[in-house]
């Protein structure tokens, strides 16, 4: 999808091009303008993807667009073969204008330096994408038509207009004269006008007006795709409002990516290979050490009992996973090929487990990256034995990077492809309503939670009688303080909770325990989720917070959020699947509900499983994580800025950021 602007200069093109970007991107289409687009574009070309397998990161950047620049000119050929009678007419145009030979040269320079882009971005694109050119071929009758010597020519317009390749929209952006004037004066004259006198400079203008008024009146004529846009006072938001009313009045084809032709998220979850340098911590040392010399999760006589319901036996003895923390996984080899038996936890439900497991069928329908369930002898997914619930899966190859020492460059491309993962993710499960319920999570699409603001008012009540009955010192100083701060607790639960529920935030099918604690990485590429027993109907915003609120390290003794990491996973978040311009915005308010949420829940399941103290220390530990939302919007809504070149190559932050885990 090409999308075109066409306005005097000074209308005002490049306020609007990030209102249509965000337009589109919240409708499944990903927007780029030319510079946005050079480099990952470049990156799908063979010589491309040679500079991200073998070349360092803090040079990438600069070669990509060296790359981008390069096959421009050799697209530029192609473009001339395509279009030759509109290369003469510009030619031809240019040769009888009254205008000085340098100022000729300007114009066709930049023209033909359009064209490679255009040539070379529209070859790379894919269906789902969209090119914002704010100074493409339409803009361009402007530079072509337009001085302060000569008047515009209305046939010489037609006939440059004839000969484009049409784009799917353009956007007319108008504004009167002297508020156009007003602010080509205000941001600078252009260097090649400054030895021009006010009264010229005026000429100009105003010949460039008529001209946009000439070529807009042709193109609708022609039954062009056209929105225009009044762009003559400085409030942004009437702005903002009035162009997303047009655009959607604008007919579908022109703004919606046809079904039939959306990429497959299956190829999106593809990353660039890279070799990752790393070694095991020795925290992961002591973790292996100890998997293998502990008797295995699930005792062999219950391991036999489930593998029978399978139609399998165990042909080597059963092996615990190195990193298993809340549930029991051993792997066992069968003579069906090496699988995993998963051992629910105790408080996991028939219907909860039902829910995980839609939500992987699901998957496997779609043949996304994920766990591969073995369905049992009687057709279930799972089976039950003295109250326990039980689940097969083929084993996953892959490397999981938890606890690892990396290299900062190689952690921050793990971030960036973890998050181009996760969105992909949610793309795939939107609008999927999983079997079964979640006690987390929504109830459906719309409505009401299963844990409601009844419920979290009940369960901090029951909380701090059982509280004040335990006599450890140390559970008292975490309870005393929980129920010091019970009151304010639920009080801003209730106002968040009214406030993000009118807003009425995008809904989908989340993972709910994500990180690199939880991704596998396979030779060919290919990043996989695991472990989706806390995957819910909620606010995708809840899954970005889960996951950007790991992203801490200990710095002299005081915790604090490694933004370098967050920039780039939300950079890989936001490359497949951009947040709204209402989500950004509301990122701090649901970040706080989430993690009082959190507390309560961490607080209640320190008496669910009888302990052990941390879990008091995490409730306490969301709170502060909470407030530090309240205080620190804009560190969050800073997210949204695209990366620089020194971010790229890393800085002074720490070597890892740890993984901390949400509330069970």
């Amino acid at each position: 999808m090409v999308i075109e602007f066409i306005g005097t200069p000074g209308a005002g093109k490049t306020t609007l091009l990030p209102i249509v970007a965000e337009y589109l991107q919240e409708r499944g289409i990903r927007a780029r303008s030319v510079v946005e687009a050079a480099r990952p574009y470049a990156q799908r070309t063979f010589l491309g993807r040679a500079v991200s397998r073998l070349v360092p990161q803090s040079l990438r950047r600069p070669l990509l667009w060296q790359v981008f620049y390069y096959l421009s000119a050799l697209y530029r050929l192609r473009f001339f073969t395509k279009h030759p009678r509109l290369i003469r007419q510009v030619l031809s145009s240019q040769k009888r204008r009254p205008i000085p030979v340098d100022a000729r040269r300007h114009v066709t320079y930049w023209f033909f330096h359009l064209v490679g882009c255009y040539e070379f971005l529209t070859a790379h694109a894919c269906p789902d994408e969209a090119l914002i050119l704010d100074e493409g071929f339409v803009h361009r009758v402007v530079q072509m038509n337009a001085s302060d010597v000569e008047e515009p020519d209305p046939a010489q317009i037609v006939a440059y207009v004839d000969l484009l390749p049409r784009p799917d929209l353009v956007i007319a952006v108008l504004s009167p004269l002297e508020v156009c004037e007003k602010r080509i004066y205000r941001r600078g004259i252009w260097k090649r006008f400054e030895h021009k006198s006010p009264a010229e400079v005026s000429r100009y203008l105003a010949n460039s007006h008529r001209v946009v008024d000439l070529t807009v009146d042709y193109i609708r004529s022609k039954g062009w795709n056209v929105i225009e846009v009044d762009n003559w006072g400085e409030e942004l938001a009437a702005l903002r409002a009035e162009f997303r009313s047009k655009l959607t009045m604008t007919p579908a084809s022109a703004c919606e990516m046809p079904r039939s032709e959306q990429t497959p998220e299956r190829e999106l979850t593809m990353v660039q290979q890279h070799r990752i340098v790393h070694l095991p911590r020795p925290s992961r040392l002591s973790w292996y050490i100890s998997a293998r010399l502990r008797p295995p999760d699930i005792e062999i006589d219950t391991l036999r009992e489930a593998l029978k319901q399978y139609g399998l036996e165990p042909v080597r003895p059963p092996r615990n996973l190195p990193v298993g923390r809340r549930n029991r996984n051993v792997e066992v080899d069968t003579h069906a090929g090496k699988k995993l038996l998963k051992g629910y936890r105790p408080q996991w439900q028939v219907g909860t487990v039902r829910y995980a497991h839609s939500i992987l069928t699901r998957l496997a329908q779609l043949d996304f990256p994920a766990p591969r369930l073995v369905a049992a002898l009687n057709g279930e997914t799972f089976v039950a034995m003295a109250g326990l619930h039980y689940a097969l899966f083929d084993f996953a190859d892959g490397v999981d990077y938890t606890a690892k020492f990396l290299l900062r460059i190689h952690r921050l491309k793990l971030m960036a492809d973890a998050g181009c993962a996760l969105a992909c993710l949610h793309r795939q499960l939107k609008g999927f309503m999983p079997e079964g319920y979640h006690h987390m999570g929504f109830r459906a699409y719309t409505g009401s939670r299963w844990r409601d603001m009844a419920w979290h008012v009940d369960k901090v009540d029951d909380l701090k009688e059982r509280s004040s009955r335990l006599t450890g010192s140390e559970e008292r100083t975490h309870v005393d303080w929980l129920i010091q701060n019970s009151s304010y607790i639920i009080e801003e639960l209730g106002r968040l909770d009214e406030r993000l529920s009118v807003a009425q935030l995008p809904r989908l099918v989340i993972h709910g325990d994500y990180g690199l604690h939880n991704l596998l990485f396979s030779k060919d590429g290919v990043v996989m989720p695991l472990d989706f027993e806390l995957a819910r109907l909620e606010w995708r915003l809840s899954d970005l917070v889960s996951c950007l609120s790991r992203l801490r390290y200990s710095k002299r003794g005081e915790v604090a959020y490694d933004f370098e990491s967050m920039h780039w996973f939300m950079e890989g978040y936001q490359s497949e699947y951009p947040l709204s311009g209402d989500e950004w915005q509301l990122l701090p308010q649901v970040w706080r509900f989430y993690k009082m949420q959190g507390a309560v829940q961490y607080w209640n399941s320190y008496f669910q499983t009888r302990g052990p103290t941390r879990k008091l220390v995490s409730a306490r530990d969301a709170m502060n994580q909470a407030d530090w939302a309240l205080s620190h919007p804009d560190r969050l809504l800073q997210l949204n800025a695209r990366p620089t070149s020194s971010f790229a190559i890393g800085s002074n932050e720490p070597s890892r950021a740890s993984d901390l885990h949400g509330p069970g």
